[in-house]
């Protein structure tokens, strides 16, 4: 593999970089088991992609929560330094798995006493979850990435149809959006690009669509990655 990193590559079809909706085992540490009800992995990608010293996997993952807004809309009493308004963040362990590095009441269903409607919460949260499982097996069954009616995806009779992005671009220059308006939590700072508070930039390594996942197109997770603290870093942007 080439050392050179990404350079904004579309991904549409088998690459060995990357792996379709891994299973959630293979992505988040096996004692923060709350993390498979709050997060859905989208698709992995092999660090050596960016570096070939760099080693393991790092997860393009969207959270469930979005109903009323971004991640962390109604739990800002929770935020911390690794968690904000559309941001959240992870230590990428050496088996390559996710820990997560906020409070996880951030999350609506993980604070359910916080909110005036905990019903709709947890109603809200099992739809996502069987859409998620739809979404798996139309991958699985007929290498769909689009969760949605069947007249909503591609023409497979058409000229010239647009397939799926597993991946909308690997790498290459970061593009500002609705995302960057929300500054990111304390352990971070955002100018021309992402930096740990000292100042270390963080690798931009690319946006991911969530596939219509939570009933709407048009959203992509962010996602960056520093070597040296081997942290991860999302944000999401709606379109």
């Amino acid at each position: 593999m080439s050392s050179r990193a990404p350079s904004g590559e579309r991904i549409t079809g088998p690459d060995p970089r990357i792996t379709v909706l891994p299973d959630a085992d293979r992505v988040f540490v096996d004692d923060q088991p709350w993390l498979h009800r709050v997060l859905y992995p989208l698709a992995s990608v092999e660090l050596s992609a960016f570096d070939p010293e760099w080693t393991g996997r790092i997860h393009f993952v969207t959270p469930v929560d979005a109903q009323y807004g971004y991640v962390g809309y109604r739990t800002t009493e929770h935020h911390d330094d690794h968690v904000g308004l559309n941001w959240i963040a992870f230590r990428v362990e050496d088996d390559g798995r996710y820990r997560f590095l906020g409070d996880p009441r951030c999350f609506e269903i993980e604070n359910l006493g916080a909110v005036d409607d905990p019903e709709q919460v947890e109603e809200f949260y099992a739809e996502v979850g069987r859409n998620y499982e739809r979404l798996k097996r139309l991958w699985r069954d007929e290498r769909i990435l689009e969760f949605g009616e069947p007249w909503d995806r591609p023409d497979p009779n058409s000229d010239s149809p647009r397939p799926r992005a597993s991946v909308e671009s690997l790498g290459g220059p970061l593009s500002f959006g609705n995302w960057s308006e929300y500054r990111p939590p304390a352990a971070f700072e955002l100018g021309h690009r992402l930096t740990l508070r000292d100042g270390r930039p963080l690798t931009y390594i690319g946006r991911c669509p969530i596939h219509g996942l939570r009933g709407w197109s048009g959203h992509d997770v962010i996602l960056f990655f520093e070597p040296e603290t081997r942290i991860a870093v999302l944000t999401f942007e709606s379109t």
